[in-house]
Protein backbone atom coordinates (compact mmCIF):
# COMPACT_ATOMS: atom_id res chain seq x y z
CA UNK A 1 0.00 0.00 0.00
CA UNK A 2 2.77 2.22 0.63
CA UNK A 3 4.56 1.18 -2.22
CA UNK A 4 1.79 2.09 -4.25
CA UNK A 5 1.22 5.49 -2.64
CA UNK A 6 4.93 6.37 -3.33
CA UNK A 7 4.43 5.60 -7.04
CA UNK A 8 1.34 7.73 -7.24
CA UNK A 9 2.99 10.76 -5.70
CA UNK A 10 5.90 10.32 -8.24
CA UNK A 11 3.54 10.65 -10.86
CA UNK A 12 1.78 13.34 -9.60
CA UNK A 13 5.15 15.12 -9.07
CA UNK A 14 6.17 14.03 -12.61
CA UNK A 15 3.44 15.55 -14.38
CA UNK A 16 2.45 18.26 -11.63
CA UNK A 17 3.18 21.07 -14.89
CA UNK A 18 -0.75 19.58 -15.75
CA UNK A 19 -1.89 20.20 -12.97
CA UNK A 20 -0.57 23.47 -12.60
CA UNK A 21 -1.97 24.43 -16.16
CA UNK A 22 -5.35 22.81 -15.23
CA UNK A 23 -5.94 24.70 -11.94
CA UNK A 24 -6.97 28.22 -13.16
CA UNK A 25 -9.47 27.40 -15.28
CA UNK A 26 -10.72 24.28 -12.70
CA UNK A 27 -11.12 27.59 -10.45
CA UNK A 28 -12.93 29.13 -12.53
CA UNK A 29 -15.59 26.46 -13.31
CA UNK A 30 -15.47 26.04 -9.52
CA UNK A 31 -16.81 29.46 -8.87
CA UNK A 32 -19.00 29.78 -11.55
CA UNK A 33 -20.36 26.44 -12.21
CA UNK A 34 -19.71 23.93 -9.22
CA UNK A 35 -20.66 26.69 -6.67
CA UNK A 36 -24.69 27.42 -8.10
CA UNK A 37 -24.52 23.73 -8.47
CA UNK A 38 -23.89 22.61 -4.45
CA UNK A 39 -27.50 24.98 -4.66
CA UNK A 40 -29.04 23.10 -7.04
CA UNK A 41 -28.81 20.55 -4.89
CA UNK A 42 -30.95 21.79 -1.98
CA UNK A 43 -33.10 24.09 -4.11
CA UNK A 44 -35.75 21.49 -5.11
CA UNK A 45 -36.20 20.07 -1.82
CA UNK A 46 -36.77 23.62 -0.07
CA UNK A 47 -40.24 26.24 -0.98
CA UNK A 48 -37.39 29.19 -1.84
CA UNK A 49 -38.49 32.35 -0.15
CA UNK A 50 -36.42 34.78 -1.59
CA UNK A 51 -36.27 37.69 1.62
CA UNK A 52 -35.05 34.62 3.64
CA UNK A 53 -32.57 33.16 0.80
CA UNK A 54 -31.40 29.94 -0.10
CA UNK A 55 -30.61 28.71 3.71
CA UNK A 56 -33.15 29.34 5.75
CA UNK A 57 -36.03 28.74 3.48
CA UNK A 58 -38.01 26.20 4.68
CA UNK A 59 -37.33 22.37 3.73
CA UNK A 60 -40.32 20.44 1.84
CA UNK A 61 -39.13 17.16 1.38
CA UNK A 62 -39.88 15.70 -2.23
CA UNK A 63 -43.06 17.75 -2.19
CA UNK A 64 -41.74 19.77 -5.28
CA UNK A 65 -41.38 16.29 -7.52
CA UNK A 66 -44.59 15.10 -6.14
CA UNK A 67 -46.03 18.55 -7.68
CA UNK A 68 -44.15 17.90 -10.95
CA UNK A 69 -45.18 14.45 -11.77
CA UNK A 70 -48.17 15.16 -10.23
CA UNK A 71 -49.09 18.54 -12.88
CA UNK A 72 -50.66 17.55 -16.45
CA UNK A 73 -48.66 19.70 -17.85
CA UNK A 74 -45.62 18.64 -17.03
CA UNK A 75 -46.49 14.97 -18.42
CA UNK A 76 -47.25 16.87 -21.69
CA UNK A 77 -44.26 18.63 -22.18
CA UNK A 78 -42.74 15.63 -21.54
CA UNK A 79 -43.87 13.53 -24.02
CA UNK A 80 -43.58 16.37 -26.70
CA UNK A 81 -39.93 17.19 -25.96
CA UNK A 82 -39.23 13.09 -26.22
CA UNK A 83 -41.78 12.89 -29.79
CA UNK A 84 -39.79 16.24 -31.01
CA UNK A 85 -36.39 15.14 -30.14
CA UNK A 86 -36.21 11.64 -31.45
CA UNK A 87 -37.81 12.34 -34.51
CA UNK A 88 -35.30 15.36 -35.38
CA UNK A 89 -32.61 13.08 -34.49
CA UNK A 90 -34.17 10.35 -36.65
CA UNK A 91 -35.02 13.43 -39.57
CA UNK A 92 -31.40 14.90 -39.29
CA UNK A 93 -29.71 11.54 -39.13
CA UNK A 94 -31.45 10.74 -42.44
CA UNK A 95 -30.65 13.89 -44.20
CA UNK A 96 -27.60 13.95 -42.61
CA UNK A 97 -26.40 10.69 -44.80
CA UNK A 98 -28.22 11.63 -47.71
CA UNK A 99 -26.50 14.44 -48.40
CA UNK A 100 -23.16 13.35 -47.46
CA UNK A 101 -23.94 10.23 -50.06
CA UNK A 102 -24.94 13.04 -52.46
CA UNK A 103 -21.75 15.38 -52.17
CA UNK A 104 -19.85 12.08 -52.28
CA UNK A 105 -20.80 11.19 -55.57
CA UNK A 106 -19.20 14.73 -57.02
CA UNK A 107 -16.03 14.35 -58.75
CA UNK A 108 -15.18 18.44 -58.54
CA UNK A 109 -13.28 18.67 -55.27
CA UNK A 110 -14.32 22.66 -55.29
CA UNK A 111 -17.87 21.92 -55.75
CA UNK A 112 -18.00 19.31 -53.21
CA UNK A 113 -16.12 22.03 -50.74
CA UNK A 114 -18.48 24.72 -51.87
CA UNK A 115 -21.68 23.18 -51.38
CA UNK A 116 -20.85 21.15 -47.78
CA UNK A 117 -19.94 25.50 -46.86
CA UNK A 118 -23.49 26.37 -48.03
CA UNK A 119 -25.03 23.13 -46.47
CA UNK A 120 -23.14 24.55 -43.17
CA UNK A 121 -24.57 28.16 -43.31
CA UNK A 122 -27.80 27.62 -41.78
CA UNK A 123 -26.13 26.48 -38.50
CA UNK A 124 -24.21 30.12 -38.50
CA UNK A 125 -27.76 31.46 -38.45
CA UNK A 126 -29.14 32.87 -35.33
CA UNK A 127 -32.26 30.43 -34.01
CA UNK A 128 -34.37 33.99 -33.54
CA UNK A 129 -33.47 35.46 -37.19
CA UNK A 130 -34.17 31.99 -38.87
CA UNK A 131 -37.27 31.80 -36.67
CA UNK A 132 -38.11 35.26 -37.80
CA UNK A 133 -37.62 34.49 -41.44
CA UNK A 134 -39.90 31.34 -41.19
CA UNK A 135 -42.69 34.03 -39.55
CA UNK A 136 -42.40 36.15 -42.29
CA UNK A 137 -42.58 33.25 -45.33
CA UNK A 138 -45.62 31.88 -43.54
CA UNK A 139 -47.15 34.97 -42.73
CA UNK A 140 -51.02 35.40 -43.26
CA UNK A 141 -50.58 37.73 -46.45
CA UNK A 142 -48.37 35.38 -48.35
CA UNK A 143 -50.34 32.10 -47.24
CA UNK A 144 -53.20 34.44 -48.88
CA UNK A 145 -51.22 34.44 -51.86
CA UNK A 146 -50.78 30.69 -52.12
CA UNK A 147 -54.41 29.90 -51.47
CA UNK A 148 -53.71 28.75 -48.02
CA UNK A 149 -56.04 30.22 -45.34
CA UNK A 150 -54.14 29.76 -42.20
CA UNK A 151 -50.16 29.19 -41.29
CA UNK A 152 -49.09 26.45 -40.57
CA UNK A 153 -47.46 28.12 -37.53
CA UNK A 154 -50.94 28.57 -35.68
CA UNK A 155 -51.77 24.91 -36.39
CA UNK A 156 -51.01 22.53 -33.64
CA UNK A 157 -50.76 19.72 -35.73
CA UNK A 158 -48.39 21.12 -38.10
CA UNK A 159 -46.19 23.05 -36.15
CA UNK A 160 -44.15 19.78 -34.62
CA UNK A 161 -43.53 18.80 -38.08
CA UNK A 162 -42.03 22.35 -39.30
CA UNK A 163 -40.17 22.66 -35.89
CA UNK A 164 -37.98 19.32 -36.62
CA UNK A 165 -37.25 20.06 -39.97
CA UNK A 166 -36.43 23.56 -39.60
CA UNK A 167 -33.83 22.53 -36.79
CA UNK A 168 -32.81 19.56 -38.96
CA UNK A 169 -32.29 21.92 -41.80
CA UNK A 170 -30.12 24.38 -39.56
CA UNK A 171 -27.91 21.43 -38.02
CA UNK A 172 -27.52 18.81 -40.36
CA UNK A 173 -24.93 20.24 -42.40
CA UNK A 174 -22.50 19.54 -39.42
CA UNK A 175 -23.04 15.61 -39.52
CA UNK A 176 -23.19 15.72 -43.22
CA UNK A 177 -19.71 17.19 -43.15
CA UNK A 178 -18.18 14.52 -40.53
CA UNK A 179 -20.29 11.43 -42.88
CA UNK A 180 -18.54 12.78 -45.73
CA UNK A 181 -15.27 12.57 -44.45
CA UNK A 182 -15.47 9.61 -43.03
CA UNK A 183 -16.42 8.67 -46.67
CA UNK A 184 -13.10 9.82 -47.58
CA UNK A 185 -10.92 8.60 -45.61
CA UNK A 186 -12.10 4.78 -46.52
CA UNK A 187 -12.22 6.01 -50.11
CA UNK A 188 -9.17 5.28 -52.19
CA UNK A 189 -9.78 4.03 -55.79
CA UNK A 190 -13.28 4.28 -58.04
CA UNK A 191 -15.59 1.99 -56.44
CA UNK A 192 -18.78 0.32 -57.88
CA UNK A 193 -21.24 -2.31 -56.75
CA UNK A 194 -20.73 -3.95 -52.92
CA UNK A 195 -17.61 -1.37 -52.50
CA UNK A 196 -19.98 1.63 -52.53
CA UNK A 197 -21.77 -0.29 -49.59
CA UNK A 198 -18.52 -0.56 -47.66
CA UNK A 199 -16.77 2.78 -48.04
CA UNK A 200 -19.77 5.10 -48.68
CA UNK A 201 -23.12 3.81 -46.93
CA UNK A 202 -21.49 2.12 -43.96
CA UNK A 203 -19.24 4.91 -43.11
CA UNK A 204 -22.06 7.64 -43.42
CA UNK A 205 -24.41 5.41 -41.65
CA UNK A 206 -22.04 4.66 -38.75
CA UNK A 207 -21.10 8.80 -37.77
CA UNK A 208 -25.17 8.90 -38.10
CA UNK A 209 -25.09 6.36 -34.99
CA UNK A 210 -22.67 8.28 -33.39
CA UNK A 211 -24.65 11.65 -34.16
CA UNK A 212 -28.16 10.01 -32.60
CA UNK A 213 -25.68 8.57 -29.24
CA UNK A 214 -24.64 12.32 -28.88
CA UNK A 215 -27.95 13.52 -29.35
CA UNK A 216 -29.56 11.24 -26.62
CA UNK A 217 -27.40 12.79 -24.11
CA UNK A 218 -29.43 15.98 -24.86
CA UNK A 219 -32.54 13.83 -24.90
CA UNK A 220 -34.59 16.07 -22.86
CA UNK A 221 -33.32 19.48 -24.19
CA UNK A 222 -34.65 21.14 -27.25
CA UNK A 223 -33.74 24.45 -29.44
CA UNK A 224 -34.60 26.42 -26.73
CA UNK A 225 -33.88 30.17 -29.11
CA UNK A 226 -35.99 28.90 -31.99
CA UNK A 227 -38.96 27.24 -30.06
CA UNK A 228 -39.18 30.50 -27.93
CA UNK A 229 -39.24 32.46 -30.73
CA UNK A 230 -42.05 30.57 -32.68
CA UNK A 231 -44.10 29.19 -29.70
CA UNK A 232 -47.41 30.79 -29.64
CA UNK A 233 -50.97 30.36 -27.89
CA UNK A 234 -52.63 28.44 -30.52
CA UNK A 235 -49.63 25.61 -30.58
CA UNK A 236 -48.66 24.78 -27.09
CA UNK A 237 -50.47 21.73 -27.24
CA UNK A 238 -47.78 20.16 -29.23
CA UNK A 239 -45.10 22.56 -29.22
CA UNK A 240 -44.89 23.14 -25.32
CA UNK A 241 -41.48 21.16 -24.10
CA UNK A 242 -39.28 21.50 -21.17
CA UNK A 243 -36.96 24.19 -21.93
CA UNK A 244 -39.97 26.48 -22.39
CA UNK A 245 -41.87 25.02 -19.85
CA UNK A 246 -38.80 25.25 -17.44
CA UNK A 247 -38.31 28.80 -18.28
CA UNK A 248 -41.75 29.60 -17.61
CA UNK A 249 -42.11 27.90 -14.36
CA UNK A 250 -38.86 29.87 -13.17
CA UNK A 251 -38.24 33.10 -14.54
CA UNK A 252 -42.08 34.23 -15.21
CA UNK A 253 -44.04 32.33 -12.57
CA UNK A 254 -40.72 32.34 -9.57
CA UNK A 255 -41.28 29.32 -8.95
CA UNK A 256 -37.98 28.39 -7.91
CA UNK A 257 -38.23 24.84 -6.30
CA UNK A 258 -40.60 23.58 -8.88
CA UNK A 259 -38.21 24.24 -11.75
CA UNK A 260 -35.17 23.19 -9.65
CA UNK A 261 -37.17 19.77 -9.53
CA UNK A 262 -36.95 19.76 -13.24
CA UNK A 263 -33.62 20.47 -13.48
CA UNK A 264 -32.20 18.32 -10.82
CA UNK A 265 -34.46 15.70 -13.02
CA UNK A 266 -33.04 16.15 -16.50
CA UNK A 267 -29.77 16.92 -15.41
CA UNK A 268 -29.34 12.88 -13.46
CA UNK A 269 -30.89 11.72 -16.71
CA UNK A 270 -28.52 13.15 -19.43
CA UNK A 271 -25.27 12.80 -17.42
CA UNK A 272 -25.98 9.15 -17.25
CA UNK A 273 -27.04 9.13 -20.71
CA UNK A 274 -23.59 11.32 -21.59
CA UNK A 275 -21.56 9.15 -20.13
CA UNK A 276 -22.69 6.06 -21.76
CA UNK A 277 -22.77 8.50 -24.96
CA UNK A 278 -18.87 9.36 -24.59
CA UNK A 279 -18.18 5.58 -23.97
CA UNK A 280 -19.73 3.93 -26.62
CA UNK A 281 -18.57 6.85 -28.78
CA UNK A 282 -15.31 6.66 -27.46
CA UNK A 283 -15.23 2.71 -27.76
CA UNK A 284 -16.66 1.97 -30.88
CA UNK A 285 -16.97 5.31 -33.28
CA UNK A 286 -13.78 7.42 -32.31
CA UNK A 287 -12.43 6.63 -35.69
CA UNK A 288 -15.42 7.61 -37.32
CA UNK A 289 -15.10 11.00 -36.18
CA UNK A 290 -11.82 11.75 -35.38
CA UNK A 291 -10.47 10.93 -39.33
CA UNK A 292 -7.44 12.54 -38.98
CA UNK A 293 -6.03 9.42 -37.14
CA UNK A 294 -5.81 7.43 -40.73
CA UNK A 295 -4.51 8.57 -44.12
CA UNK A 296 -7.79 10.86 -46.09
CA UNK A 297 -7.95 10.01 -50.09
CA UNK A 298 -9.49 12.15 -52.72
CA UNK A 299 -12.45 10.48 -53.17
CA UNK A 300 -13.07 9.33 -56.77
CA UNK A 301 -17.08 8.60 -57.49
CA UNK A 302 -18.38 5.09 -58.85
CA UNK A 303 -16.13 5.01 -62.77
CA UNK A 304 -14.64 8.61 -61.93
CA UNK A 305 -17.59 10.26 -63.00
CA UNK A 306 -20.22 12.78 -61.41
CA UNK A 307 -23.15 11.03 -60.08
CA UNK A 308 -25.90 12.34 -61.83
CA UNK A 309 -28.47 11.46 -58.87
CA UNK A 310 -26.02 12.86 -55.88
CA UNK A 311 -25.70 16.03 -57.93
CA UNK A 312 -29.21 16.53 -58.93
CA UNK A 313 -30.39 16.00 -54.77
CA UNK A 314 -27.28 18.44 -53.51
CA UNK A 315 -27.83 20.75 -56.07
CA UNK A 316 -31.48 20.73 -55.09
CA UNK A 317 -31.07 20.98 -51.61
CA UNK A 318 -28.57 23.91 -52.61
CA UNK A 319 -31.30 25.76 -54.41
CA UNK A 320 -33.67 25.72 -51.40
CA UNK A 321 -31.05 27.02 -49.17
CA UNK A 322 -30.16 29.58 -51.49
CA UNK A 323 -33.25 30.40 -51.65
CA UNK A 324 -33.85 31.15 -47.85
CA UNK A 325 -30.59 32.98 -47.55
CA UNK A 326 -32.03 35.28 -50.83
CA UNK A 327 -34.70 35.56 -48.21
CA UNK A 328 -33.02 36.69 -45.76
CA UNK A 329 -29.62 38.89 -47.06
CA UNK A 330 -30.99 40.33 -50.64
CA UNK A 331 -35.01 40.73 -50.13
CA UNK A 332 -35.08 42.89 -47.42
CA UNK A 333 -32.79 45.52 -49.31
CA UNK A 334 -35.17 45.72 -51.87
CA UNK A 335 -38.22 46.75 -50.27
CA UNK A 336 -38.75 50.16 -48.62
CA UNK A 337 -39.68 49.68 -44.85
CA UNK A 338 -42.77 51.99 -43.69
CA UNK A 339 -41.80 51.90 -39.71
CA UNK A 340 -40.16 54.65 -39.45
CA UNK A 341 -37.16 52.89 -38.04
CA UNK A 342 -33.57 52.27 -39.36
CA UNK A 343 -31.79 48.66 -38.82
CA UNK A 344 -29.45 50.66 -36.25
CA UNK A 345 -32.82 51.87 -34.03
CA UNK A 346 -33.15 47.99 -33.81
CA UNK A 347 -29.80 46.46 -33.29
CA UNK A 348 -28.08 49.34 -31.68
CA UNK A 349 -24.84 50.32 -33.62
CA UNK A 350 -22.81 50.98 -30.59
CA UNK A 351 -24.00 47.77 -28.86
CA UNK A 352 -22.92 46.05 -31.82
CA UNK A 353 -19.19 46.84 -31.66
CA UNK A 354 -19.96 46.73 -27.87
CA UNK A 355 -20.81 43.15 -28.18
CA UNK A 356 -18.95 41.79 -30.62
CA UNK A 357 -15.27 43.20 -28.47
CA UNK A 358 -17.45 41.36 -25.51
CA UNK A 359 -17.66 37.71 -27.18
CA UNK A 360 -14.11 38.32 -28.83
CA UNK A 361 -12.92 38.60 -25.56
CA UNK A 362 -14.91 35.61 -23.84
CA UNK A 363 -14.34 33.59 -26.67
CA UNK A 364 -10.55 34.22 -26.38
CA UNK A 365 -10.50 33.55 -23.06
CA UNK A 366 -12.69 30.19 -23.40
CA UNK A 367 -9.88 29.24 -25.67
CA UNK A 368 -7.24 29.28 -23.46
CA UNK A 369 -9.42 27.44 -20.61
CA UNK A 370 -9.76 24.87 -23.15
CA UNK A 371 -5.93 24.33 -24.20
CA UNK A 372 -5.15 24.60 -20.11
CA UNK A 373 -7.88 21.83 -19.33
CA UNK A 374 -7.63 19.66 -22.24
CA UNK A 375 -3.64 18.92 -22.30
CA UNK A 376 -3.72 17.11 -19.04
CA UNK A 377 -6.35 14.77 -21.05
CA UNK A 378 -3.72 13.37 -23.32
CA UNK A 379 -2.11 11.69 -20.47
CA UNK A 380 -3.58 8.85 -19.72
CA UNK A 381 -1.84 7.50 -16.35
CA UNK A 382 -2.37 11.15 -15.04
CA UNK A 383 -3.50 10.25 -11.40
CA UNK A 384 -7.14 11.62 -11.17
CA UNK A 385 -8.08 11.61 -14.93
CA UNK A 386 -11.18 9.68 -14.93
CA UNK A 387 -12.17 11.92 -11.78
CA UNK A 388 -11.15 14.89 -14.16
CA UNK A 389 -13.01 13.43 -16.79
CA UNK A 390 -16.20 12.73 -14.64
CA UNK A 391 -16.18 16.59 -13.24
CA UNK A 392 -15.82 17.97 -17.01
CA UNK A 393 -18.49 15.51 -18.16
CA UNK A 394 -20.63 16.78 -15.06
CA UNK A 395 -20.00 20.47 -16.03
CA UNK A 396 -20.73 19.99 -19.48
CA UNK A 397 -24.09 18.77 -18.71
CA UNK A 398 -24.74 20.87 -16.56
CA UNK A 399 -26.10 23.49 -19.08
CA UNK A 400 -26.40 27.45 -18.85
CA UNK A 401 -28.83 29.84 -17.61
CA UNK A 402 -30.54 27.46 -15.00
CA UNK A 403 -32.10 28.87 -12.10
CA UNK A 404 -29.57 28.41 -9.64
CA UNK A 405 -27.18 30.54 -11.55
CA UNK A 406 -29.72 33.01 -12.07
CA UNK A 407 -29.86 32.99 -8.39
CA UNK A 408 -26.50 33.08 -8.18
CA UNK A 409 -26.06 36.07 -10.21
CA UNK A 410 -28.78 37.85 -9.09
CA UNK A 411 -27.47 37.48 -5.16
CA UNK A 412 -23.80 38.66 -6.51
CA UNK A 413 -25.47 41.68 -8.24
CA UNK A 414 -25.00 41.23 -11.30
CA UNK A 415 -28.48 41.25 -13.24
CA UNK A 416 -28.87 43.76 -15.28
CA UNK A 417 -25.64 43.76 -16.30
CA UNK A 418 -23.18 42.57 -19.14
CA UNK A 419 -21.48 39.92 -16.90
CA UNK A 420 -23.40 36.99 -16.61
CA UNK A 421 -24.22 37.05 -20.57
CA UNK A 422 -19.30 37.05 -20.83
CA UNK A 423 -19.28 34.60 -18.09
CA UNK A 424 -21.60 31.80 -19.39
CA UNK A 425 -19.25 32.36 -22.44
CA UNK A 426 -16.15 30.89 -20.89
CA UNK A 427 -16.51 27.45 -20.67
CA UNK A 428 -17.14 25.18 -23.57
CA UNK A 429 -16.54 21.52 -22.27
CA UNK A 430 -17.16 19.60 -25.42
CA UNK A 431 -14.17 21.72 -26.71
CA UNK A 432 -11.96 19.96 -24.43
CA UNK A 433 -13.01 16.50 -25.30
CA UNK A 434 -12.47 17.11 -29.12
CA UNK A 435 -9.04 19.04 -28.50
CA UNK A 436 -7.65 15.84 -26.40
CA UNK A 437 -8.97 13.55 -29.63
CA UNK A 438 -7.56 15.20 -32.08
CA UNK A 439 -4.20 15.65 -30.68
CA UNK A 440 -4.01 12.14 -29.24
CA UNK A 441 -5.49 10.93 -32.56
CA UNK A 442 -2.73 12.01 -34.83
CA UNK A 443 0.60 13.36 -32.55
CA UNK A 444 0.12 11.28 -29.52
CA UNK A 445 3.19 9.26 -31.20
CA UNK A 446 5.38 12.68 -31.50
CA UNK A 447 4.88 13.27 -27.77
CA UNK A 448 5.97 9.74 -26.71
CA UNK A 449 9.08 10.28 -28.82
CA UNK A 450 9.85 13.45 -27.14
CA UNK A 451 8.94 11.79 -23.66
CA UNK A 452 11.79 8.93 -24.79
CA UNK A 453 14.13 11.63 -25.84
CA UNK A 454 13.85 13.19 -22.31
CA UNK A 455 11.81 16.12 -23.24
CA UNK A 456 9.11 17.42 -20.04
CA UNK A 457 6.06 18.04 -20.08
CA UNK A 458 6.58 21.95 -20.52
CA UNK A 459 8.60 21.12 -23.71
CA UNK A 460 5.44 18.91 -25.22
CA UNK A 461 3.17 21.72 -24.29
CA UNK A 462 5.00 24.55 -25.97
CA UNK A 463 6.70 22.61 -28.42
CA UNK A 464 3.83 20.03 -29.54
CA UNK A 465 0.74 20.85 -28.66
CA UNK A 466 0.05 24.22 -29.33
CA UNK A 467 2.37 24.51 -32.64
CA UNK A 468 0.34 20.87 -34.18
CA UNK A 469 -2.97 22.01 -33.00
CA UNK A 470 -3.02 26.12 -33.73
CA UNK A 471 -5.32 25.39 -37.03
CA UNK A 472 -7.96 23.27 -34.85
CA UNK A 473 -7.75 26.40 -32.41
CA UNK A 474 -8.40 29.05 -34.56
CA UNK A 475 -11.54 26.94 -35.86
CA UNK A 476 -13.01 26.55 -32.37
CA UNK A 477 -12.47 30.19 -31.43
CA UNK A 478 -14.37 30.95 -34.38
CA UNK A 479 -16.97 28.68 -34.18
CA UNK A 480 -17.46 29.83 -30.30
CA UNK A 481 -17.53 33.12 -31.04
CA UNK A 482 -19.96 32.53 -33.87
CA UNK A 483 -22.17 30.53 -31.10
CA UNK A 484 -21.86 33.41 -28.35
CA UNK A 485 -22.95 35.80 -31.00
CA UNK A 486 -26.33 34.09 -32.37
CA UNK A 487 -27.21 33.53 -28.99
CA UNK A 488 -29.48 35.66 -26.96
CA UNK A 489 -30.70 33.07 -24.24
CA UNK A 490 -28.42 34.66 -21.77
CA UNK A 491 -28.94 38.10 -22.22
CA UNK A 492 -32.75 37.14 -22.24
CA UNK A 493 -32.47 36.06 -18.21
CA UNK A 494 -29.97 38.56 -17.00
CA UNK A 495 -30.99 41.82 -19.30
CA UNK A 496 -34.11 43.76 -19.21
CA UNK A 497 -32.42 47.01 -20.26
CA UNK A 498 -32.70 47.43 -23.83
CA UNK A 499 -29.93 50.30 -23.74
CA UNK A 500 -28.06 46.91 -22.30
CA UNK A 501 -29.48 44.22 -24.66
CA UNK A 502 -27.49 42.67 -27.06
CA UNK A 503 -28.29 43.10 -31.05
CA UNK A 504 -29.82 39.96 -31.01
CA UNK A 505 -32.02 40.10 -28.26
CA UNK A 506 -33.58 43.78 -29.47
CA UNK A 507 -34.32 42.06 -32.28
CA UNK A 508 -35.92 38.85 -30.59
CA UNK A 509 -37.84 41.89 -28.90
CA UNK A 510 -39.00 43.47 -32.04
CA UNK A 511 -39.70 40.33 -33.63
CA UNK A 512 -41.60 38.97 -30.98
CA UNK A 513 -43.83 41.90 -30.18
CA UNK A 514 -44.61 41.89 -33.86
CA UNK A 515 -45.81 37.66 -33.03
CA UNK A 516 -47.91 38.53 -30.49
CA UNK A 517 -49.33 41.58 -31.90
CA UNK A 518 -50.75 39.53 -34.89
CA UNK A 519 -51.70 36.80 -32.94
CA UNK A 520 -54.13 38.90 -30.97
CA UNK A 521 -55.34 41.25 -33.75
CA UNK A 522 -55.09 39.39 -36.68
CA UNK A 523 -54.83 40.55 -40.50
CA UNK A 524 -54.95 44.52 -38.58
CA UNK A 525 -50.92 43.86 -37.14
CA UNK A 526 -50.36 41.84 -41.03
CA UNK A 527 -48.38 45.42 -42.11
CA UNK A 528 -46.08 45.17 -39.11
CA UNK A 529 -45.41 41.52 -39.54
CA UNK A 530 -43.67 42.03 -42.85
CA UNK A 531 -42.12 46.01 -42.71
CA UNK A 532 -38.21 45.39 -44.38
CA UNK A 533 -36.60 46.22 -41.43
CA UNK A 534 -36.91 44.11 -39.37
CA UNK A 535 -35.71 41.07 -42.07
CA UNK A 536 -32.48 43.73 -42.57
CA UNK A 537 -32.05 43.88 -39.31
CA UNK A 538 -31.46 40.02 -39.02
CA UNK A 539 -29.29 40.23 -42.13
CA UNK A 540 -26.98 42.53 -40.20
CA UNK A 541 -26.83 40.70 -37.27
CA UNK A 542 -26.27 36.94 -39.08
CA UNK A 543 -23.83 38.68 -41.55
CA UNK A 544 -21.26 38.35 -39.02
CA UNK A 545 -21.66 34.47 -38.03
CA UNK A 546 -21.70 34.04 -41.48
CA UNK A 547 -18.51 35.94 -42.73
CA UNK A 548 -16.68 34.10 -39.74
CA UNK A 549 -17.92 30.60 -41.56
CA UNK A 550 -16.67 31.75 -45.08
CA UNK A 551 -13.39 33.56 -43.47
CA UNK A 552 -12.35 30.84 -41.23
CA UNK A 553 -14.07 27.95 -43.43
CA UNK A 554 -10.28 26.16 -43.87
CA UNK A 555 -9.85 25.69 -40.13
CA UNK A 556 -13.52 24.47 -39.37
CA UNK A 557 -12.52 21.20 -39.69
CA UNK A 558 -15.40 18.07 -39.65
CA UNK A 559 -13.33 17.49 -36.21
CA UNK A 560 -13.71 20.95 -35.13
CA UNK A 561 -16.99 20.86 -35.50
CA UNK A 562 -17.51 17.44 -33.96
CA UNK A 563 -18.08 20.12 -30.84
CA UNK A 564 -21.12 21.49 -32.25
CA UNK A 565 -22.76 17.88 -32.37
CA UNK A 566 -24.26 17.27 -28.70
CA UNK A 567 -25.82 21.04 -28.78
Amino acid sequence: MEVQAQSIMRRIWRYKFHYIIAFPGLLLIFIFKIVPFLSALRLPFIHYNLFRGLADSPWTGWDNFRTLFGTPAFRAVLANTLALKLTYMLVCGILAVALALALGGIVSRWLRYGLATLFLIPYFIPSAVAAYLVQHAFSAGNMARLGISASPLLDKSLFPLLLVMMEAVKTCGIPALLALAAMEAKSAVSMTGADLVHHRLIPAARVAVAFVLLQLSTLLATDFELLHSLLNPLVMETGDTLATFQYRTSMLQANYGLSSALWLLQFALQFMFTVAAYLLVRRFFKEDLFTGMKEKHEMVPSGGKTNIAGLFVALLYAAFLLGALYGLFIYPFTATSSAGLSVWDITGKLLMLQYGLIYWVAASICLLITVTLAYPLTVKDLPGRGLYKGVLLAVMVMGTGVVHEYLFFKNAGMVNTIYPAAISGLFSISSIFVLKSIFNSRFSSLKNEAAAAGKGELHSFFCLFIPKLWKPLIGLWALHFAVLWSSSFPSLLYINSPNLMPPLLRFKAAAMAVKTDAIAVGSAAQALNGDPVLLQAGAVIALLPVVLLLVFRRFLTPEVLISQLRK
